[in-house]
């Protein structure tokens, strides 16, 4: 891990080619503090290094699925992944694929995520 930021909301760990995040209990994940996300991820990656989100899902929240459009517009986020091994995820995650142009994908643990996060980093990384 380069970096680690807590906020009111998360835990945001900084990597190299992705950044895992644990949203606390109970957030409602909203526009603006999806807004804050972005911030967080433009001031580590900027706004041309690709990398990956990946939500560790460990804690309970809502996600308001319209965010999903404004996270579609980072110009070098090339994947988002979601672990979870909650039956609800597996259900909510169609929902939210549904307003994500970019790779969204559920997986079961956290290692399968990276694997797969850095593979498409990696690759938007050539282009």
């Amino acid at each position: 891990m380069i970096k680690s930021i807590e906020t009111n909301y998360g835990l945001f760990n900084f990597y190299d080619k992705y950044v895992v995040a644990i949203i606390h209990e109970g957030v409602d994940l909203n526009e603006v503090l999806i807004d804050d996300c972005i911030s967080l991820m433009q001031d580590f990656y900027g706004v041309k290094r690709p990398f990956a989100y990946i939500t560790h899902r460990i804690h309970s929240y809502s996600v308001n699925p319209l965010i999903y459009l404004k996270v579609s517009q980072v110009p070098n986020l090339a994947a988002f992944a979601v672990v979870s091994n909650k039956m609800f995820d597996t259900f909510n995650i169609q929902i939210e694929k549904a307003f994500n142009t970019k790779p969204h994908e559920l997986f079961g643990t956290l290692s399968e995520a990276i694997n797969w996060a850095v593979m498409l980093v990696d690759a938007a990384d050539k282009n």
